[in-house]
């Protein structure tokens, strides 16, 4: 199809996805990559809350987390990634 995706493993965010040539997601041009910092636009996965609605950080823990992996990838019958949010003493503490 031509379509292309960009995916980070820092916080599981999709931060680009081009179809035609065309990018089809805002991602902020003062966008930080990694370091703690959430990436400003594209997609990301605010997990357990969104905003400031709960006990947690802004959005979550999820969206500023180094402990994402990649679980499986595929390109058929069409391109898939799957990632997982690993668990550890740091998270427990957290969550």
């Amino acid at each position: 199809s031509g379509a292309s995706a960009l995916v980070y493993v820092y916080a599981a965010h999709l931060a680009s996805w081009v179809v035609n040539g065309e990018e089809q997601l805002f991602v902020s041009s003062t966008a930080e990559y990694g370091g703690g910092k959430a990436i400003r636009g594209g997609v990301p996965i605010c997990w357990p809350q969104f905003a400031g609605m709960g006990p947690y950080q802004k959005h979550g823990f999820a969206r500023n987390s180094n402990k994402w992996a990649v679980l499986r990838t595929a390109t058929e019958p069409y391109p898939t990634v799957v990632l997982g949010l690993k668990d550890d003493e740091s998270t427990f503490e957290i969550f």
